[in-house]
């Protein structure tokens, strides 16, 4: 069975780009996975802690028949490949990579792993300004609102520039 999910990246160490392109490369190599849509690049700051150095973000779409946690496991793997390091704390902190999974299909799902809809996305602009890029009717099954809507109604005041498209 197919699936739709939305995930979120981002990148604040090394060449981003060229990071998050491989990723791309990475997550599209996955057998029963395919990227069916991409956002821009948005550029943004650190959000929940104080870094020197800004984050490249965006969302894609994919088409998949993975489980969601089948999923999890495999953009999991991607990130260590990449050199992201093992999360040991609940602190933010500078990296290579970060993959989430904002939703995936209608799922409404909270276990100590995986919550999904992620649960902090209707709060980050650099979440939803990509995500209401390339889907702007999905609609939060918790909130019942669109990623446009989402993004209109968001107390983030945190700035997000779009720097270019792929």
């Amino acid at each position: 069975m197919k699936h739709s999910a939305y995930i979120s990246y981002g990148s604040n160490l090394g060449d981003k780009k060229v990071i998050i392109h491989k990723t791309f490369g990475l997550i599209n190599s996955l057998s029963a996975v395919s990227i069916t849509a991409y956002s821009s690049f948005y550029s943004s700051d650190s959000w929940g802690f104080s870094s020197e150095n800004s984050f490249i973000n965006g969302v894609i779409e994919i088409s998949t028949e993975l489980s969601v946690f089948s999923l999890l496991e495999a953009l999991q793997r991607i990130e260590k490949s990449i050199g992201r390091n093992e999360k040991t704390t609940n602190e933010y902190a500078d990296r290579l990579i970060d993959l989430d999974i904002l939703g995936y299909d209608s799922l409404v799902l909270t276990t100590p792993t995986l919550t999904i809809p992620h649960e902090w996305m209707h709060v980050r602009n650099f979440v939803l300004e990509p995500l209401a890029e390339i889907a702007p009717e999905w609609t939060h099954p918790l909130y019942l609102m669109s990623a446009k809507n989402l993004l209109a109604q968001s107390k983030d005041k945190s700035e997000v520039r779009k720097i270019d498209a792929l």
